[in-house]
């Protein structure tokens, strides 16, 4: 244990150094006790590891330390530190009444049932000379951290010891005063102008102690005022007092906020009011303007329709003499049917009239006589082919020839390779002779005759004329 107890301390007590600094606080307690006694001894038990012992011997006192852990002891004797192993409250029962001037025991009162702690403190009041200091370190409860998880770290820890029950204790032993020291807290918590919950609850310092001083007598003991009216350290009171400042502060600052803030809410709700007003005013000026240009838009629309409407009524009108157009130029249509209707009436009565049959071989004639004229060769070789044609059609007369043309050899040697290449060309299409007619190009303007169509052609008019004639038809039956 006395190992695993040393390696504990090292790991959360702190270093040497570290420790003697923080033992400087008991110094102006005790230096005074220098011009009172000569030779001041001083007992420092639970001594640990030799920083406050070490300390009390660098400042003059004559000191020894007990302690009952191996360890421990190691420690001191590898500083040659006057230290020894013995139980603390039967090493005080050794001593002789008033024979030291300091009895110290840092965090040895949580280490021990209460009532060995009264036998120790009532033995102090015993051994310590007039004037002569008791000095008690040990955790802090009031700092609720420490009270609800630090303390029980060490688990030769017996039970957290309140500075009120201490320092009750000291008194009911006989000490003459006592002053309450809190100890090791965060200098920033000291003069911060704010704290958070956190730091309440851990905020308060972490370590106490008592310092009680026995009656001095006759001794002038002024010198030790100063330090016992002093105040030391954070209480927990203190620090919720100053979050509860804090909060106040803070609600005070919220509420001045939310009074700038409604403020700013009120003014804006203003400029809100204002600019509301501004855009129904730019609502209507821009309705306005927009049916300004709906009008606009309706009378050039309306104008615009009214030119459409003359459009329509001019082209409906255009329509309807287009109409009428149509209209005559059907009936003239239908004229014209009626006109040639009867002019091929007229022919057809023409054609089937004696005249036309009894001048038919004359036209013929005229035709054959006109088209010899005009080209002699190819019309007689025509001529000839449709004789011998005739003759080549009638058996009896084809015999009859023959016999005659058998007496001219050549004549007959010609005609039989025309009447081979008669029968050759008899295998291809007919072709139609176009014969025109004797009076095609004949003009007839009878005074009292209606003048022929433009679009009529010449033998049309020609007919036209005589058929439309007063004039008697000598050819007609």
């Amino acid at each position: 244990m006395s190992q695993f107890y040393r390696a504990f301390e090292d790991e959360h007590r702190g270093s040497h150094e570290t420790i003697k600094q923080r033992l400087q606080i008991y110094l102006p307690f005790i230096t005074p006790l220098l011009k009172l006694y000569s030779e001041p001894h001083a007992l420092d038990v639970g001594c640990g590891r030799g920083e406050w012992l070490e300390t009390l011997i660098e400042n003059g006192f004559k000191a020894t330390g007990v302690d009952l852990d191996e360890g421990m002891l190691e420690a001191c004797q590898a500083r040659a530190l006057p230290a020894e192993k013995a139980e603390a409250l039967s090493y005080l029962q050794s001593l002789p009444s008033e024979s030291l001037t300091v009895l110290s025991g840092f965090h040895i009162v949580e280490h021990i049932p209460f009532d060995a702690l009264k036998a120790l403190v009532s033995e102090a009041n015993r051994v310590l000379k007039p004037g002569g200091l008791l000095i008690l370190e040990t955790p802090n409860a009031e700092n609720l951290i420490v009270g609800t998880q630090n303390f029980y770290l060490d688990p030769t820890h017996e039970r957290p010891i309140p500075h009120m029950l201490l320092e009750f204790l000291v008194k009911f032993s006989g000490f003459w005063r006592t002053k309450l020291l809190r100890l090791q807290e965060n200098p920033r918590l000291i003069d911060a102008p704010s704290l958070t919950l956190m730091e309440v609850l851990g905020g308060a310092s972490p370590d106490y102690a008592i310092v009680a001083q026995k009656a001095a007598g006759q001794l002038d003991i002024s010198a030790f005022n100063a330090v016992f009216e002093g105040s030391y350290g954070l209480s927990l009171a203190d620090l919720a007092q100053r979050y509860e400042a804090t909060l106040a502060n803070r609600s005070e600052e919220q509420r001045q906020m939310l009074d700038h803030n409604n403020a700013r809410v009120s003014a804006v709700e203003r400029e809100n009011a204002a600019l509301q007003t501004q855009v129904h005013d730019l609502k209507v000026s821009v309705l306005n303007l927009r049916l300004d240009e709906l009008k606009l838009a309706n009378e050039t629309l309306q104008r615009s329709l009214d030119e459409a409407l003359k459009n329509a009524h001019h082209w409906h009108t255009e329509a309807e003499v287009r109409q009428q157009h149509v209209v005559a130029l059907s009936d003239a249509n239908a004229y014209k049917d009626q006109t040639v209707s009867a002019l091929n009436d007229h022919l057809q009565q023409l054609k089937t009239s004696t005249s036309w049959r009894v001048t038919a071989p004359m036209r013929q004639g005229v035709i054959v006589t006109r088209k010899l004229i005009l080209s002699p060769t190819k019309t007689s070789m025509h001529l000839i082919r449709a004789g011998l044609k005739g003759v080549l059609s009638r058996p009896t007369l084809r015999r009859f020839i023959k016999k005659v043309l058998a007496r001219s050899p050549s004549t007959y040697a010609y005609l039989q390779k025309l009447a081979a290449r008669l029968r050759s060309e008899s295998a291809l299409p007919s072709q139609t002779v176009q014969y025109t007619e004797p009076y095609a190009s004949a003009t007839y303007a009878p005074g009292n005759a209606p003048a022929a169509p433009a679009d009529f052609t010449e033998n049309a008019k020609a007919i036209y004329l005589r058929l439309n004639s007063n004039e008697p038809r000598k050819d007609m039956n």
